[in-house]
């Protein structure tokens, strides 16, 4: 064996050596990655005058009284997602256009501008409950599983409000939550639906969400879902009437 065979045979040795030892790690998902992905399958529902003017993008100046469905039926459309494969849906029930899929007081790009149900009608009004038109008032907080949270959940059906009021589903009502250092009261037309003591809502890290400081963010997408920004229309007005903080006196 020559010398330079000896040298090449070496070389090739060496780097065998070094390869062999060399451990490459790869990154590796988290516990909530891995329960994403879980999903597998996630529904965004966008149902609003777009779906009248047979465009993508809304820019705002659409007639509310295209929005006129005669066929709706929501149900449908859970029950065509969960055929499907699907594990959770969200509804925009208003995007950047500003259309609201309820009577809004506070922007006439609402439905109660539309033939839809005569103004009243509201996509997100109540849930149904096996089948069952019911008003739920919940309060939420987190488990030691990521993306799971605890509920105290209280469930009145939608008749129980229509004894009273057969009209019920026609107006205006107004949701109230009281919230103190000692629990959480949802009420709604002053009628308490839920109470919900914080020294119960305690996270897996031991912190209570509810008696953190919170924030209130106010903002307007520009661009859509991560558009190009010069493509929107401009210049938008995004007006708020007021923002009300009501504090006990001491």
């Amino acid at each position: 064996m020559d010398k330079k065979t000896r040298i090449a045979r070496l070389i090739l040795l060496l780097a065998l050596l070094s390869f062999t030892g060399f451990t490459q790690t790869f990154p590796t998902p988290s516990k909530r990655q891995l329960q994403w992905q879980q999903l597998e399958t996630n529904a965004f529902l966008h149902f609003t005058v777009n779906t009248f003017t047979n465009k993508e993008w809304g820019d705002g100046t659409e007639s509310p009284a295209i929005f006129n469905p005669t066929k709706l039926d929501v149900r449908q459309w859970i029950k065509a997602l969960k055929d499907g494969g699907f594990k959770m849906a969200i509804i925009t029930a208003k995007h950047h256009d500003g259309f609201c899929l309820w009577p809004s007081q506070y922007t006439e790009h609402s439905i109660k501008n539309s033939p839809y149900k005569n103004g009243k009608g509201d996509i997100m009004e109540f849930y149904r409950v096996n089948d069952v038109p019911t008003i739920l008032a919940n309060v939420a907080w987190g488990t030691r599983q990521p993306s799971t949270a605890k509920w105290h959940t209280e469930t009145i059906p939608l008749s129980n409000f229509l004894a009273i009021d057969q009209k019920w589903v026609e107006k205006f009502h107004i949701w109230k939550m009281d919230w103190n250092k000692d629990s959480i009261n949802i009420y709604l037309d002053d009628r308490l639906l839920n109470t919900t003591l914080l020294n119960q809502t305690i996270n897996a890290d031991s912190s209570n969400p509810f008696l953190q400081p919170h924030f209130l963010l106010l903002n307007l997408a520009i661009g859509g879902n991560g558009g190009e920004p010069s493509k929107s229309a401009t210049p938008v007005k995004y007006e708020i009437d007021y923002v009300r903080v009501y504090q006990k006196k001491l």
